[in-house]
């Protein structure tokens, strides 16, 4: 039996592998259950399961020397051998964003809501996800994706009332800003408390926006722009996304080349609830092959 799982700073999400696809996903809150091991034995009892087989992790977080830990739960911490002593082989461990990453080619326009159609070319690909943190990854042809810790670009502003809203909120925190201070559910829940409601979504779009545009500048990924995460999709699914505000600061006033990339660049929303499952199985069948 083969199980792949995402594990982020609020949900797990587990599922098994037949035909190359992920079924019988569920989805758990990582607050309900002390570690994944328990989460995990939790879905062999959902699905009437041996607790025992062929695991892959997609992890919102790093490895640390002999463990994983989850950046934005800092309860949860994956030991692979505390895994493997209960009876499963971990496959392959993955940075989640890696993951959903490598989903990227295998999305249709069924998964997909797109906000700019663009032109076709045969640049990168670039993945953004606002949740409990903000994510970063590039998919380069054929079959190259790169990770990076994008989230924690330090934050640009494009005009003064940006740059008071940055003064205002690194007050708070008595650091320096990075983007998923602002571009996140924790961040827009900020906004929201210092900040009238209109003013808190006018910045958070915006913002949202800058970093879109700095990630595909930075990694030359004019192919496309996918962005997914519980608040992008909350917001499209409440049909509060600002489009509009979005793409007006996603397509800043740069120098006429790049302003006239980033115009050309497609732009989706991911509304395949669970990319980075599929991520996580395409990377294993690559890695296999």
């Amino acid at each position: 039996m083969k199980i792949v799982s995402d594990i982020g700073g609020t949900y797990a999400r587990f599922a098994q592998v037949s035909g190359g696809a992920p079924i019988y996903i569920k989805k758990y809150s990582v607050g309900d259950f002390p570690n994944l091991e328990s989460t995990l034995m939790q879905y062999c009892t959902d699905h009437t399961l041996a607790e025992t087989g062929e695991l892959s992790i997609a992890a919102a977080g790093y490895p640390d020397n002999t463990v994983w830990k989850i950046t934005n739960n800092p309860d949860w911490v994956i030991t692979p051998a505390d895994i493997e002593s209960a009876g499963w082989r971990i496959k392959t461990i993955l940075n989640d964003f890696e993951a959903g990453t490598y989903s990227l080619p295998l999305l249709t326009k069924d998964d997909l809501k797109t906000l700019n159609t663009g032109t076709e070319n045969n640049n990168s690909l670039c993945l953004i996800g606002a949740g409990t943190g903000l994510g970063l990854g590039y998919f380069h042809h054929p079959n190259l994706v790169q990770k990076t810790h994008g989230g924690h670009f330090p934050i640009a502003s494009l005009n003064d009332e940006h740059g008071s809203a940055i003064k205002d909120i690194r007050a708070t925190l008595n650091r320096a800003l990075v983007f998923e201070d602002i571009v996140s559910g924790p961040g827009l829940h900020k906004l929201r408390d210092m900040y009238a409601p209109d003013k808190a979504s006018r910045l958070f779009h915006e913002f949202l926006g800058i970093f879109a545009a700095t990630a595909l500048v930075t990694g030359h990924a004019y192919g496309g722009l996918y962005m997914t995460g519980g608040v992008i999709t909350h917001l499209i699914k409440d049909g509060a996304f600002d489009t509009d505000r979005f793409k007006n600061a996603l397509c800043f006033d740069a120098v006429d080349c790049v302003k006239q990339d980033i115009v050309n660049t497609p732009v989706h929303v991911i509304t395949d609830p669970y990319p980075a499952l599929r991520g996580l199985i395409h990377a294993q069948s690559l890695s296999d092959n």
